[in-house]
């Protein structure tokens, strides 16, 4: 500014990329085998015993959750720590969360208490998929699609796809 003084315009923001266990999700529709599923909770999983490593889910996601696991020559990606859910424990990602920014329940519950955001960019349109998460907004996060500043991401980053952005 003229004065001497400057306006803050760069800024970070840490959003955890992994499976949001989407209400409509794109990578069940895609998968030719029905390997990809809805289980108890809501939580999208893969069956590896269906799954033929075609990588179609993989290409459906917007958000990049389906990794093809070199070794099982299969797709593999979040399942909400589903084994420790039926133990009545929190998904692992909740309790290692170093800023302890990550909560796991029951989403109208989770929306009551942080509200109904569900994506800012460099997220896709929340509508696009419905992904079962809140986001509280960082005071600087910007809606999904947003273009009138510079994001960057990393150049070999692999999730989210930024042509939906």
């Amino acid at each position: 500014k003229e004065d001497g003084s400057f306006e803050q315009s760069v800024f970070a923001y840490y959003t955890s990329i992994s499976c949001n266990h989407c209400s409509n999700p794109s990578c069940l529709k895609a998968c030719p085998t029905g390997a990809t599923m809805k289980i108890k909770w809501g939580i999208v999983a893969i069956d590896d015993s269906m799954c033929i490593g075609c990588k179609a889910c993989a290409m459906a996601c917007p958000y990049g959750a389906p990794q093809f696991n070199h070794e099982s020559g299969h797709m593999s990606k979040c399942d909400g720590c589903y084994e420790r859910l039926k133990e009545g424990k929190n998904p692992i990602c909740v309790d290692s969360c170093p800023f302890r920014a990550l909560k796991a329940g029951d989403i109208t519950k989770l929306r009551e208490e942080h509200g109904n955001l569900a994506s800012i960019t460099p997220l896709p349109d929340a509508s696009i998929t419905h992904p079962n998460l809140c986001i509280v907004p960082e005071k600087h996060s910007l809606p999904s699609g947003n273009k009138s500043t510079i994001f960057h991401l990393p150049q070999n980053y692999q999730g989210v796809k930024n042509d939906i952005i």
